[in-house]
This record gives structure tokens, sequence and C-alpha cells, in this order.
């Protein structure tokens, strides 16, 4: 036997511990069934995500926005309201926003890139793991009942305003905005 080579000895599942999943993915212009075996329901995200099945957006759709789940009660900490509409700057960067994006497909989405100091160019648009967001948060999408989602997405729309929300297919699901770059914050 190589280096290469190991031999792996694998115990037939238990009728307790075997959890058949049957995800069905009706998506534009596709019609997918995928059948996932998983020995114990914490593996379920993991296959999800490895299939594409949990959050990525549908490449070759146009982008669809959906604004039910928007956080507009109270402010952060750091001061800022939660409701944009309460902001004149705040408002016209998200009507800008969804006049230049809505319909746009993802495939451009992830293609846009951006110039940073000294730094070759990056994605502009990104998924981050929730648990890498600030804790307030964090904490924040237990209250409001949005912590079911494991990666939320993030809309750079100016230098620091952003847009957080998650993505399910093709539609993006607004829920913050953050004009002062706190949700996600970064190292001075």
């Amino acid at each position: 036997m190589s280096n290469f080579q190991k031999k792996i000895k694998i115990q037939p599942p238990t009728k307790e511990t075997l959890k058949k999943i049957e995800i069905q993915a009706s998506l534009k212009n596709t019609k997918e069934v995928r059948i996932i075996l998983v020995h114990d329901l914490n593996s379920i995200k993991k296959e999800l995500d490895k299939n594409n099945l949990n959050t990525n957006p549908v490449y070759d759709c146009p982008m669809k926005l959906l604004e039910d789940k928007v956080d507009h009660e109270g402010e952060w900490s750091w001061g800022v309201e939660r409701n944009w509409n309460n902001n004149k700057q705040s408002s016209e960067i998200i009507s800008n926003f969804k006049r230049n994006y809505i319909n746009k497909y993802w495939k451009d989405i992830y293609s846009e890139k951006y110039n940073s100091q000294n730094k070759p160019s990056r994605r502009k648009h990104i998924h981050y793991s929730v648990k890498k967001i600030c804790f307030e948060a964090q904490k924040r999408l237990l209250e409001i009942a949005l912590d079911d989602f494991h990666e939320i997405f993030r809309f750079r729309l100016t230098g620091k305003f952003r847009l957080y929300g998650f993505t399910c297919g093709d539609t993006f699901l607004v829920v913050w905005h953050d004009p002062e770059h706190k949700i996600y914050p970064i190292k001075d």
C-alpha cells in the first residue's frame, strides 16, 4: 500500500443512526432531486453546503429582493438606527442599490471587484459565517428569529456602507444596513 492509499473500514449504519434526507430543488430551468444519506443530523448542513443547496444563489438568474424580514426596530449600541428610512443618506444609498441591483444576474454580482489600498482586487459582495459578525448582531438574529442561517451575505455599497441579509436561491432577503461597517468589524 502506497502513502497515497489508505484502507478505510466502513461499518454499516444502524437503522437508528441512518437518516435519509431527500432534498428537492426546483430552480429555474432545472428539475433536480438529490438524495443524501447522512449518519446524524449534524451532517445535514455540511451535505447541503457541499451540494450547493443551502445558501448559494442561482448564478444564471436575476436577483430578487425580499424586504419582509428587514429589522427596523431600535438601534445598535454604536448609535445607528436600524431603520434606514429615518436617515436620508442611508435611504438614498439603499434606493440606488435597489435601482442598480434588482434583476442584475447573480453571476454579475459575484464577479464585481473593488481595489483596496496596496492590495489585489477583492470580491465586492460576499458571504460570511454568522459566527464572524459582531456578537450584538448574532444576538439580534436570535431575537428576530433569523438564527437558523449559518451564513450571512453582505453587499458592499460604499467604502463603509454595507447591506446584510441572506441568500435563498435567487432571492436576497434583506435584514440590516450598516453605514458604519460595525456588524462585521475590521481591524484598524
